[in-house]
């Protein structure tokens, strides 16, 4: 989780670990994130006060659990990262058979490169 004011560098709040979560069979829904977010976000701001802002990507369980981060901190608005869409947008574009050439053209100039002349 980062943080950050208009007059201050972001600053990491806290580090979650998913793998054991993940590992016995869990997802990252809304309920997990709202889980994991809301204890993190009430040990810097008690009174509900401070925040204004989250950020997550488009995905709809993301979002969902942002709406219930709102629910507690009135102040709070949500807003949607474009990470998740360009995500998207690029794996799909990827499957044209031109731009499957292009990246491996990509990945053998690359491999050239590092190797000849690192």
């Amino acid at each position: 989780f980062l943080i950050s004011r208009g007059d201050e560098f972001h600053a990491l709040m806290d580090v979650v670990d998913s793998t054991e979560h993940m590992a016995n069979g869990g997802v990252k829904d809304a309920e997990y994130l709202t889980k994991q977010f809301i204890p993190v976000m009430q040990k810097i701001d008690p009174q509900y006060e401070l925040f204004d802002m989250v950020a997550f990507d488009g995905a709809a369980n993301v979002q969902k659990g942002g709406r219930a981060i709102a629910a507690r901190f009135p102040r709070v608005i949500i807003i949607q990262g474009a990470g998740h869409v360009c995500s998207l947008f690029l794996a799909k574009t990827f499957k044209e058979p031109k731009l499957q050439l292009l990246k491996t053209f990509t990945v053998i100039v690359s491999f050239f490169i590092f190797f000849c002349f690192v």
